[in-house]
């Protein structure tokens, strides 16, 4: 008998709800590495003002970290994760979000003054958050640069006034005056895909960018970039120099933590790291010698001074 055509219309009708949970059993297999490993992100997890939170919870939650500050008695710690901007008192067991500007918004890099309370936080959709307090309030310089996507930001040392930025698909930007005025410093053709910035201890003018083609190099204040002969060209996610003598250099990238000279050269690979995978690396002046290091599931660590070895924050003294 041959079939009609309201009979084959029937039968491709009857064929969608089987599809539908077709495709409701097999999504998670195709779920990024992020989601596969630690859960997909709650749809309505958001985390508000108030409420602590444990490491495991913000997790669940989607708050993978991928920035961090801390203060120099380790009293504050500060991360940026996919879901908002956090604050610990308590050396990393728990967290509370910092304001209700930040609810589920990606917090992509922090920069600070670990003296004087002022933080600057580059978000994706916000441009860049400034803080003068600690974090208590909050101040938007989203108008002032081009563009609301902000990659990265990096701080002068010893030039508190000076401030860099990476929006993305725009360029680097740069201000003398702690972020009231802005400048184009190089347009999106001059660096590819940055993810982070970092200014040399002693010299404003000389910095250093993390992109997807490895670590880059200038030394006029971001007009001109280079890879150094020699330098490290793995994909980079972070990079920063180690304050005080030691002309040590350090990136996090898809092939492990380096270590190289200022200059962008002579890398190598660290045999040891902490428990995790890598994101955010951090120093502090009153800790010569010690690297601080984040991992993407929440884990603070620090090296200690002269070894390989790894001990979390919380064993460490005041």
């Amino acid at each position: 008998m041959r079939e009609t055509g309201e009979n084959r219309i029937g039968r491709v009708r009857s064929i969608f709800p089987l599809l539908g949970l077709f495709v409701f059993l097999t999504i998670p297999r195709f779920l990024s590495a992020d989601e596969a490993r630690f859960g997909k992100p709650l749809a309505k997890g958001l985390i508000y003002p108030g409420e602590l939170v444990s490491t495991s919870d913000l997790l669940k939650a989607g708050g993978h970290f991928h920035s961090f500050l801390l203060t120099t008695d380790l009293a504050k710690l500060f991360a940026g994760t996919h879901v908002g901007l956090f604050k610990s008192l308590d050396r990393g067991l728990t967290w509370e979000l910092v304001a209700p500007r930040f609810i589920g918004e990606e917090v992509q890099g922090i920069a600070g003054d670990t003296v004087t309370g002022v933080l600057y936080v580059a978000t994706r959709n916000m441009g860049l958050q400034v803080s003068r307090d600690w974090g208590d309030t909050w101040t938007g310089h989203a108008s002032r640069i081009e563009g609301r996507d902000i990659r990265a930001v990096a701080l002068g040392p010893g030039r508190p006034g000076v401030i860099y930025a990476s929006a993305a698909g725009r360029g680097l930007f740069r201000s003398d005056d702690g972020g009231s005025r802005w400048s184009q410093v190089t347009d999106k053709r001059a660096l590819p895909a940055v993810a982070s910035l970092a200014v040399h201890p002693e010299r404003v003018e000389q910095l250093y960018a993390g992109t997807a083609t490895g670590v880059w190099l200038s030394i006029d204040g971001g007009y001109n970039w280079s890879r150094p002969s020699g330098g490290l060209r793995h994909g980079t996610s972070v990079v920063s120099p180690q304050p005080g003598p030691t002309d040590r250099l350090f990136a996090v990238t898809r092939k492990g933590m380096f270590v190289g000279k200022l200059d962008g050269t002579s890398w190598t690979r660290l045999s040891r790291t902490p428990r995790g995978t890598p994101t955010a690396l951090a120093f502090l002046a009153d800790r010569p010698g010690q690297v601080f290091v984040m991992t993407h599931e929440g884990v603070v660590a620090a090296q200690l001074p002269g070894t390989e070895a790894w001990a979390l924050i919380t064993e460490l003294p005041p």
